[in-house]
């Protein structure tokens, strides 16, 4: 039997972006409205869970693994992609809270610690065993970006993902 989240997590905290107001994007709780969690008790939980996902990292890139309250949120996230199932209006309701979610989850995770490497000033170029950011010394962007240039020559990344990384190279 599935059962609901905790109180904590069934509505998003107006403290999550104090600056809101400067913000022209979504703020986290306009994102959450659109989510209405329609359906059973058991589909409202799963949903809940992943909007609660969503309001501690800031993106739907979740592990398999993950679990929140006992409920295993990154299983469900996982059937979420593969979903042919999956109406419109659900899949739009992701894609309001994270553009991402589609992709697959460590490749997303890896591509957003990459954005962060960049915005703490980061760079593309360099050997491939530089190390991140202060705030992610394990990452290693140079690896990675060799790792995708061989996934591209191989025909093995989506075409978002080459949007996205091509996207990088033309900043």
């Amino acid at each position: 039997m599935h059962r609901l989240p905790p109180k904590r997590y069934r509505t998003a905290s107006s403290a999550i972006h104090p600056d809101s107001t400067a913000r022209t994007a979504p703020t986290v709780q306009e994102k959450l409205t659109l989510l209405h969690f329609p359906g059973t008790a058991a589909i409202r939980n799963a949903w809940e869970c992943g909007a609660a996902f969503y309001r501690q990292h800031g993106h739907l890139a979740i592990p398999a693994t993950a679990k929140l309250d006992d409920y295993a949120v990154g299983a469900w996230m996982r059937r979420q992609g593969k979903a042919a199932s999956l109406t419109q209006e659900q899949a739009a309701r992701l894609t309001a809270l994270d553009e991402l979610w589609r992709l697959e989850p460590d490749w997303n995770r890896s591509y957003r610690r990459l954005l962060a490497c960049l915005a703490a000033g980061g760079t593309l170029d360099g050997p491939a065993n530089r190390t991140g950011s202060a705030d992610d010394p394990t990452f290693r962007p140079g690896t990675w970006l060799r790792k995708q240039d061989k996934a591209r020559t191989d025909g093995k990344l989506t075409a978002q993902q080459t949007a996205l990384l091509d996207a990088l190279a033309a900043r």
